[in-house]
């Protein structure tokens, strides 16, 4: 899978799709070395009140300004993981991981070094400090933190805690987890009671000065942005201009979808080729959904140009036939979404070329499908992807460059935007599902619950 690399000017602390600035022009330009692919977005309001509550109540009141200033940009970089789990990037440094604990069903913040060295200058909950012994030992050759090498430690600890390691000068050198019998060793003085997981020597954190917008962000990214425009552009109408089947655009809503809308509609618009908007109303979108895809739709003046299909099946009714759609038996995706649409493309003629917002980075069977493809669903229908081998972060950037308005949810932190039953979801999805569908996610979970004979265990852990 292509690997999306971050870079960042620590002049105008900002980060960068490449190794220029638009901004300074500077030489202070690093890359910071996240997880591959490198699928990173903006920190949006709901994540930040969520993070900013966890680290504060893990760490000590006042302690998430640190970890995630207000006038910072703040992005996260989904990594693999068995749930839900974020690198959180500031200042050009990773300043540690959020991820979702499915065993303990609560969210966990894990601080990396550079988090670590902000948590030390204001001595915050979570550590332990070694004497110079230790120091060396852990800070050059990696050893894992035995009892004996302890000086002090912070007494709220508890076994199986992540927590920060510091010398006797409070600078941190070393992140790690607690042994489980971490309490009855320290009381021996005896036995490794930390397993280290990242280490270097001690320093000073590096927090830089500069504060920066999202504006900013768009004017430093500027050159490479437009030619990203230039390139999506270019490919849509050389695929236009040689053929006469209809053109259709498919727009879910989503931000992916709208991107490929706002360049197609730049494309055509040159040309003076006709289109349409094709939207599958599949019955299960979140309310705020449908809402936006209308005004989203107006505001674009394409409502004419729009062609809204709706599920040939109620989804609640076909679920007494096929049973819940799972992970690997999803065929609500068929039954109410590409069903419809054929049948549009049918009455179109039955052949048309299809844009659609897939990216290589989203999956292997993506990456591996290319940017046009004969769709195996839907009869007749060439799909093709101008964004294609754009990153996530080029999306939302050329979204916020446009200036267009985002679907609402969001700012409520929900990663993907499509139907609000989808097997595919984290369960760390299923909590802020739950908090935007209220009574019908409850009734949703009990129905397919009590279809498959769930035990309670097995209805949180989203085994259908």
């Amino acid at each position: 899978m292509r690997v999306y690399p971050l870079y960042w000017c620590k002049k105008c602390n900002v980060p960068l799709l490449t190794k220029k600035c638009d901004l300074c022009q500077g030489d202070k330009i690093i890359e910071v070395k996240i997880t591959p692919p490198g699928d990173v977005k903006p920190l949006f309001e709901e994540e930040r009140w969520r993070l900013y509550q966890l680290i504060n109540e893990v760490y000590g009141k006042g302690i998430a300004s640190l970890i995630i200033p207000e006038d910072k940009i703040v992005l996260l970089n989904k990594i693999p993981h068995v749930d839900l789990a974020y690198e959180v990037i500031t200042d050009g440094h990773i300043m540690g991981l959020w991820k979702y604990d499915v065993e303990n069903e609560k969210w966990l913040f894990i601080p990396h070094l550079e988090g670590a060295r902000r948590l030390a200058t204001k001595r915050a909950r979570k550590w332990i400090m070694v004497d110079r012994g230790a120091e060396e030992a852990i800070s050059e050759h990696r050893r894992n933190l035995l009892a004996p090498g302890v000086k002090d430690f912070d007494h709220g600890i508890a076994s199986g805690d992540y927590v920060y390691i510091v010398n006797e000068d409070w600078k941190a050198l070393a992140v790690g987890k607690t042994a489980h019998d971490f309490n009855h060793k320290m009381q021996e003085k005896r036995g490794m009671i930390v397993k280290i997981k990242h280490f270097d020597k001690p320093r000073e954190a590096e927090v830089l000065d500069k504060g920066a917008t999202w504006d900013d962000v768009i004017r430093a990214n500027k050159t490479f942005l437009e030619k990203r425009e230039k390139e999506a552009i270019e490919f849509i109408q050389n695929i236009c201009a040689n053929t006469n089947k209809p053109i259709l655009v498919s727009f879910s809503g989503g931000k992916d979808s709208l991107a490929v809308l706002l360049l197609v509609k730049k494309a055509l618009s040159i040309l003076d080729r006709e289109y349409f908007v094709l939207f599958s109303s599949t019955g299960i979108e979140y309310p705020e959904t449908e809402a936006y895809v209308d005004k989203i739709l107006e505001k674009l003046g394409l409502q004419s140009k729009t062609i809204k299909v709706s599920a040939f099946t109620n989804f609640f009714d076909a679920i007494e036939t096929f049973g819940p759609p799972a992970r690997d038996f999803r065929w609500c995706c068929k039954t109410c979404k590409l069903a419809p649409a054929a049948y549009a493309i049918k009455k179109l003629g039955g052949e048309c070329i299809t844009f659609i917002g897939s990216r290589g980075v989203e999956s292997i069977k993506r990456e591996k499908q290319g940017a046009i493809w004969k769709s195996i669903w839907v009869k007749g229908q060439t799909s093709v992807s101008p964004i294609y081998n754009w990153s996530t972060l080029e999306v939302w950037l050329y979204l916020l460059k446009e200036g267009v308005e985002l679907n609402p949810l969001y700012h409520k932190g929900l990663e993907r935007i499509g139907c609000w039953v989808c097997p595919s979801m984290d369960l760390a999805e299923m909590e802020i599902v739950e908090k935007i569908m209220g009574e019908k996610w409850t009734q949703y979970l009990k129905k397919i619950s009590e279809m498959l004979g769930l035990k309670k265990e097995e209805e949180k852990l989203g085994l259908w």
